[in-house]
């Protein structure tokens, strides 16, 4: 008998300690995003940021009441600004190109969701893990400028010129609001930094060049979970 006691015990505190919390719940976001793109060879400037947005869905697979596996999909509009050498299709003079980048990859995060309630209706928390990207869209406006003549050319194809995958560490953290039950508010800030470069061959049009560059953002989004 003692040895089904803690048994026993157990079978007893589940339904309530279960009760204290939904162990999975999914949902819905949306976000508004700044992108910048950060050189790492010589002659290549970042030219400033570029606005995106973001859409996607939420996953949250509890380990314990305060520890989530946050992960999702997300689709992901991003891009930046750069500077370099270069030349372009029908000019077969080298000058500065001014590129502007837009973007378009799937993400799937996988993330450690840690949280704090502060009240019986708000928990802070914050998250820590990797996003997984695949390119499905690469599309950019150039200007070439060669000894003070311009050319400029809108939504040009550049997919061959960006690596398929965007690997990237994710830090981030938010507010959820309780509105009834498990359904809650989300609000949020995420840092996305890449760490594998951006551009795939050489990029430029120029031969014997190894561009590197890696494209980061930081997102403001809110969502819902139920």
């Amino acid at each position: 008998m003692k040895k089904l006691l803690p048994f026993i015990f157990f079978l007893i505190i589940a339904p309530h300690l279960m009760g204290q919390y939904k162990p999975v719940l999914f949902g819905m976001r949306a976000g508004a995003n700044i992108g910048w793109i950060k050189p790492d060879v010589e002659d290549y400037k970042g030219e400033g940021v570029k606005f995106g947005f973001t859409w996607g869905f939420i996953g949250e697979f509890f380990l314990m009441e305060n520890y989530a596996i946050l992960t999702g999909f997300n689709m992901n509009f991003i891009g930046g600004k750069m500077e370099y050498p270069a030349n372009i299709d029908g000019i077969p003079v080298t000058g500065q190109l001014h590129r502007q980048y837009d973007l378009k990859y799937i993400q799937v995060p996988l993330c450690l969701k840690m949280q704090t309630a502060l009240s019986d209706k708000v928990t802070i928390f914050g998250k820590i893990g990797l996003g997984t990207s695949f390119n499905f869209s690469a599309k950019a406006t150039d200007k070439f400028l060669d000894h003070g003549s311009e050319v400029t050319i809108k939504k040009r194809n550049i997919e061959d010129d960006i690596a398929l995958m965007r690997e990237s560490l994710i830090i981030g953290g938010g507010i959820e609001m309780k509105i009834k039950g498990s359904t809650a508010v989300i609000i949020d800030i995420t840092y996305d930094n890449a760490f594998i470069n951006l551009l795939h061959g050489d990029g430029t049009h120029l031969p014997d060049t190894e561009p590197k560059a890696i494209l980061n953002f930081v997102e403001v989004g809110a969502g819902i979970v139920f």
